[in-house]
């Protein structure tokens, strides 16, 4: 989920919290880790963001590099025992197979235009 950090935002500079979430049963959404985020200043003139840009920068923040093939550095590890610890028991392998959904506020989508 990606939000606006309001405290932050203003037209020249908007700050992006983003929070990371194990989806079960379809529906039900368990919160993995959060504080994540990032913060875009405008050099010239007020902010100009659109979605692709938005979305580009969750996944730089979230998932894992593409070219990261290995298993004892991968990210999809961390998540496995974040998943764990949260009673869910899910490996590696499993989570790097799961499609990934990206969740937008309203007030990011209101950034986009």
């Amino acid at each position: 989920m990606c939000i606006v950090d309001e405290s932050v935002s203003s037209t020249r500079v908007a700050s992006f919290a983003v929070s990371e979430f194990l989806e079960v049963n379809n529906s039900d959404l368990i919160l993995l880790r959060d504080g994540l985020g990032w913060t875009v200043e405008a050099i010239n003139g007020p902010l100009d963001l659109n979605l692709a840009q938005i979305t580009s920068n969750v996944k730089n923040v979230l998932l894992p590099d593409e070219d990261d093939k290995s298993d004892d550095r991968s990210p999809w590890n961390f998540l496995s025992q974040l998943s764990r610890g949260r009673g869910i028991d899910v490996s590696a392998s499993q989570l790097a197979r799961l499609p990934q959904k990206f969740y937008f506020s309203d007030d990011v989508l209101q950034l986009c235009g």
